[in-house]
């Protein structure tokens, strides 16, 4: 009875330390609350060509809240920063909240067979110091599409104006 309570003792903890060890090689992250987001960044290519990247920043400081926006085609020397209202920067929350961003904590999708492929890079921290780190080349976590949409229609919106 012994030798079988031991040997099943054995078995499960072999299990938990091979689950432990998968959840690391995956990647698996703890899901990251936003809210009160004190610094932001996205970032994505649109082809390969030279300055074929958009990004985006939010900033949140004694000074208020500041967005920065540097357009597809444009250089570094073109990125437009602009203070935003809170109200921005809940829309901004609300559009993370509503795709479950959180859960793309620790994301790092690499398709090693895409040669010429495009990637993204996202990256925040709240004002409790929790962070979100995600990125990935030619391969996205889920309602990656719909998030990169509605980045850039809150973000565009800032300079089309």
């Amino acid at each position: 009875m012994f030798k079988r309570f031991q040997k099943a003792t054995v078995t499960i903890m072999a299990a938990l330390c091979m689950l432990s060890l998968l959840a690391g090689i995956f990647g698996c992250a703890k899901k990251t609350d936003i809210r009160d987001i004190v610094s932001f960044k996205f970032t994505y290519q649109t082809g390969n060509a030279m300055n074929a990247d958009i990004r985006y920043g939010v900033t949140v400081d004694e000074n208020g809240i500041t967005a920065s926006i540097k357009p597809d085609g444009a250089d570094e020397d073109s990125t437009v920063t602009v203070a935003v209202s809170r109200e921005f920067l809940d829309e901004l929350e609300s559009v993370l909240l509503r795709y479950d961003v959180g859960r793309w904590n620790g994301f790092n999708g690499n398709n090693k067979i895409v040669l010429d492929g495009k990637s993204f890079y996202m990256g925040l921290t709240t004002a409790s110091g929790d962070s979100l780190e995600a990125h990935g080349y030619a391969r996205y976590p889920s309602n990656f599409a719909e998030v990169r949409q509605e980045l850039d229609r809150l973000f565009m919106a800032l300079i089309q104006q």
